[in-house]
């Protein structure tokens, strides 16, 4: 979807950025680590002795000040560590916890999801200092101290979760990697709307194309419109030929448009527009343009989750695509959601209409190739070199928000 004007598409490629606000992720997010821990977490069991505490941690969480809204979450975050530490502890105390396992479990929460460690380690960290103030940890004291430094939520401030850091590369060949993102279905449209333009088409003043062309210029990236003087309304019962008064109403061909414009592969000339000698040796041999390839998935990351309004960039919905982004590009992906916008599980606490937008762009996304969702959603390895530069962007955008509070 081409949300971005031309202008805001100029600043895509800045320098690389610092610093991305970490927003809490519910309950859901802290998933088990492996088969074993998934099967203790379904089965919901729980050290007997925690059964007790929780209510009494509650209490204390009230009594502390939290706000009223956050301690089920925190509580509930709480529960999910303790299901993945009963997993690997034979006899669990839940009033003395193991500093090394501990580590470990907060270690694989961060290479699971950007966010889980930065939730998990808040909700410990709470946990800690009740046991501590009503007396109830049994454990050496040096171990307390070592939990409460290793969950300290001022080590895992906003500005030091970075999302860009989550990618992981493989190093496999850039050959290759060209190979494989030119059977990608948004290379494939790219090629489709160069070759159409062929030696040149006509525009409009506005340097758009003429109504007249839309139709076919639109079928290129797989969508079915009209151009129309007028838009035209079901009759008779039969559904019509979806028409559209301007390209500009065609969100896909747009996004497309103002890619191949921004990868220089295309270039409007009074009111004509023509491929340029890059578009061209794109067209002869997609699998040898890495740079354009690698430049187009970046536009098309970009138009999904970078936001237009910077001053809650943390806060958008498509910082929440970002995230999810993030995630499965990492080492181990591990981010299973829906792609039907109706669905209503979603790793974030959304509202509906961002919960829509959320799934609505990942679904864009999964159509053109530049994400897969199997078990889990994953990024391919040859489009990561165009997601890490975006989210550098964001968390640059990110940082300076927060700077400017």
């Amino acid at each position: 979807m081409a949300k971005k004007s031309s202008k805001a598409k100029k600043t895509r490629f800045g320098n690389p950025a610092t610093a991305a606000a970490a927003e809490g992720a519910t309950a859901s997010n802290v998933i088990s680590f492996s088969e074993a821990v998934a099967q203790r977490a379904k089965a919901g069991r729980l050290p007997a002795p925690m059964d007790r505490l929780v209510p009494a941690f509650k209490d204390w969480m009230a009594a502390a000040g939290v706000p009223t809204e956050e301690i089920p979450r925190l509580a509930s975050l709480l529960m999910n560590y303790f299901k993945n530490y009963t997993a690997s502890v034979s006899s669990p105390d839940p009033t003395k916890l193991d500093v090394k396992l501990t580590g470990q479990i907060l270690e694989d929460a961060g290479r699971f999801h950007p966010e889980m460690r930065v939730s998990v380690s808040l909700a410990l960290n709470s946990y800690l200092k009740f046991l501590m103030t009503t007396q109830a940890w049994t454990g050496p004291r040096n171990d307390l101290v070592a939990l409460l430094s290793l969950t300290d939520e001022k080590i895992f401030a906003p500005s030091s979760q970075e999302l860009a850091l989550y990618v992981y590369h493989d190093g496999s060949d850039p050959a290759a990697a060209g190979a494989d993102r030119a059977v990608r279905p948004y290379v494939l449209w790219t090629a489709a709307l160069l070759e159409w333009i062929g030696d040149g088409r006509e525009l409009t003043a506005t340097g758009l194309l003429r109504r007249k062309d839309i139709a076919a210029a639109a079928a290129c990236v797989e969508v079915d419109a009209l151009g129309s003087a007028s838009v035209q309304l079901p009759s008779d019962g039969q559904e019509p030929a979806r028409t559209v008064t301007s390209m500009a109403h065609v969100p896909r061909l747009m996004q497309y448009w103002h890619a191949l414009i921004d990868t220089n592969l295309i270039r409007l000339s009074g009111k004509k527009v023509e491929p340029t000698r890059a578009g061209r040796a794109f067209l002869r041999a997609p699998a040898l343009a890495l740079q354009p390839t690698a430049q187009l998935a970046y536009c098309l990351f970009y138009d999904e989750a970078i936001p237009y309004d910077d001053a809650d960039p943390a806060g958008s919905a498509d910082a929440a695509v970002a995230r999810l982004l993030a995630a499965a590009a990492s080492s181990a992906p591990n981010i299973a959601i829906p792609f039907e916008p109706a669905e209503s599980s979603h790793p974030f606490d959304l509202s509906d209409w961002r919960a829509y937008r959320v799934t609505r762009s990942l679904t864009d996304l999964a159509t053109a190739g530049l994400v897969e969702q199997g078990t889990v959603l994953v990024v391919p390895q040859s489009v990561r070199i165009g997601l890490s530069p975006v989210l550098e962007r964001l968390d640059e955008m990110i940082a300076e928000a927060a700077n400017s509070h």
